[in-house]
């Protein structure tokens, strides 16, 4: 019973573990941060980057970097580094755009934000 175990029922529960570990990605991102989700903060950037309301606008950005680094810590298992060293430096390249008060810029980065946090987990 005991090399059944060991033999069997042991690294077969290992692997299973593992490959929870590793598909778990999208179902994580949006799980953590509740209703602060990353994704929830778009639309109102978009708003706001509309309508030239640029401190709204960054303070919206720094609270989505927050949680943002909340989420990292719980998918970086599951996700690729490369995506996720993206949507770090497109939020970089975001933030530069909303200094310089450049809507036009600020448009594709936010878009371009979003697509890397829908490709997340895929």
């Amino acid at each position: 019973m005991i090399k059944f175990l060991l033999y069997k029922i042991i690294p077969a529960a290992t692997l299973l573990l593992f490959i929870l570990i590793m598909n778990s990605g999208d179902y994580l991102k949006g799980l953590i941060g509740g209703e602060n989700n990353v994704s929830n903060y778009f639309p109102d950037l978009k708003r706001e980057i509309a309508s030239k309301q640029w401190t709204k606008a960054e303070a919206d950005l720094v609270r989505m970097e927050s949680n943002w680094r909340q989420v990292v810590k719980w998918i970086q298992f599951s996700e690729e580094r490369d995506q996720l060293n993206n949507f770090q430096h497109t939020a970089a390249r975001l933030q530069g755009y909303i200094i310089a008060q450049d809507q036009a810029g600020a448009y594709a980065e936010l878009e371009e934000l979003k697509e890397t946090w829908n490709d997340l987990g895929r």
